[in-house]
């Protein structure tokens, strides 16, 4: 059985299958204005909040509720370092602080606190600036062969830079050894219940 609690997830679109096969499902209430290259994903029956399955190799912001084993936190992943923070069940933005019997605030928690904003601030700000992702299908010929196909995965700021980048990919890698003419066309990536470029 396990402890389930209700997750949300903020990531980038290109990382939209990874929080896929850990079981959530894209929520149609996120408003993507500031991060339109970001997709708003729910699961309401998250066991344990996913505490051990959860990638630590790209970004993204997380809110999960408590369980019976558990505090409510909010999570944070720049890519490199994952923090969380105990909050309220019913606020967020209400963190769980221990005070001593004097009534003074643990030092080791506001220290806590203050690194989990300031790294959930600039994981937030890499959303923000995320590009869009392509999968660009490069088409070139060999000395010897014809038709090899490259599908190169890149962050442009549009379809035609990715295609163009794509292509000198191709050029320069000299163990493909190009001759002639190279041409290359957005490849689309579909996923389980969205389709994007």
């Amino acid at each position: 059985m396990g402890d389930r609690c209700y997750m949300e997830v903020t990531c980038r679109k290109r990382d939209q299958a990874i929080f896929e096969d850990l079981g959530f499902e894209l929520s149609e209430g996120f408003d993507p204005t500031g991060m339109p290259n970001c997709v708003f994903m729910v699961d309401p029956e998250a066991n344990y909040g996913h505490n051990s399955a959860l990638p630590t190799n790209i970004p993204y912001l997380a809110t999960a509720g408590s369980g019976s084993e558990y505090d409510a936190q909010r999570i944070a992943c720049d890519g490199t370092t994952l923090l969380d923070l105990n909050v309220s069940d019913h606020d967020s933005d209400c963190v769980l602080i221990r005070f001593d019997k004097n009534g003074d605030p643990d030092p080791k928690d506001l220290k806590a606190v203050k690194e989990f904003y300031e790294h959930e601030s600039r994981v937030e700000q890499m959303l923000k600036d995320a590009l869009p992702f392509f999968e660009v299908a490069v088409q070139y010929n060999t000395a010897k062969s014809q038709g090899f196909i490259a599908i190169i995965k890149l962050e442009a700021v549009d379809a035609d830079t990715a295609i163009n980048t794509a292509i000198e990919q191709v050029i320069a890698d000299k163990r493909r050894k190009v001759v002639g003419s190279v041409h290359g066309s957005i490849h689309t990536v579909k996923t389980k219940e969205t389709q994007y470029a």
